[in-house]
């Protein structure tokens, strides 16, 4: 809030992910295809997509990432990004009329709980904090 850079790390398991290979011969021409695409585990709730900020009043524009160092390949620190925009256009056009009418709820104090139960040392949000910021709904 001062402008100060912060940062807590939660410790998180590695995403799981499952890779399809697949080879096409087109014209003469034979190609390979990798794709690595992440599984849902609902024994540990993950991976857990967000939009930083989102629980903000107006919500953020955008999402940077500005990486200085990283981790070693392989350690974890997995971060991706999703065009959610190109997500929701490929669904058929039957569930993005179910979906035209839902809002989603985002609650920093939500959040924070669940990143407690996964590394208690992180500090949980202070009554003042709750109340600065409410859930908002988008």
């Amino acid at each position: 809030d001062n402008g100060e850079l912060r940062a807590i790390f939660s410790v998180a398991p590695p995403l799981p992910t499952k890779t399809t290979t697949t080879g096409e011969t087109a014209g003469g021409k034979s190609t390979t295809t990798t794709v690595t695409t992440l599984q849902y585990d609902p024994e540990l709730r993950s991976p857990v997509w967000h939009t930083d900020q989102a629980f903000r009043s107006p919500p953020p524009f955008a999402s940077l990432l500005y990486c200085r160092t990283s981790p070693p390949p392989g350690s974890g620190a997995n971060t991706a990004f999703a065009d959610m925009t190109a997500a929701l256009a490929a669904l058929p056009a039957d569930r993005q009329t179910q979906l035209a009418g839902l809002r989603a709820v985002c609650s920093y104090a939500h959040h924070n709980a669940k990143v407690a139960l996964r590394t208690p040392s992180y500090p949980l949000l202070t009554p003042k904090q709750r109340a600065a910021h409410p859930p908002q709904y988008q």
